[in-house]
């Protein structure tokens, strides 16, 4: 199965890696004190973790395997330069940087932003 992962559009595999890893996961942060959604959150990141590193390594292992181990560094520089733009496009300046420039018309727009989100974590919640 583990092996299966690999290819992303083995769905019966990945469902069946959730079936019997997330159980395992969310039942050791229970037996540590988190309460349920905190334990169902923490599930659901540990299995994107392990999705995303099974994606990368699959990629890695290709480019290393026809280019060389070169290649798995340049396409990662490369996603890295491609994607820098548009972190700093959309995300957001600390708080603390925001207040020791004293840029009041930022604060308000960042104040908005935690408001919206306030409410959309609210509305799921219901």
């Amino acid at each position: 199965m583990l092996i299966r992962l690999g290819d992303k559009q083995d769905t019966v595999a990945w469902a069946q890696f959730v079936e019997v890893y997330a159980p395992l996961v969310y039942g050791f942060a229970r037996k540590h004190g988190m309460q349920d959604a905190d334990a169902a959150d923490l599930t659901q990141e540990v299995m994107r973790a392990v999705a995303g590193a099974i994606i990368g390594g699959s990629i890695s292992a290709y480019l290393i395997g026809h280019f060389g181990w070169r290649a798995a560094f340049v396409f990662g520089g490369a996603c890295s330069t491609v994607l820098l733009p548009i972190v700093i496009l959309y995300l957001p300046e600390s708080l603390d940087f925001l207040i020791a420039a004293k840029t009041t018309n930022a604060l308000r727009k960042r104040q908005g932003s935690l408001e919206r989100r306030r409410r959309q974590v609210h509305a799921r919640q219901v």
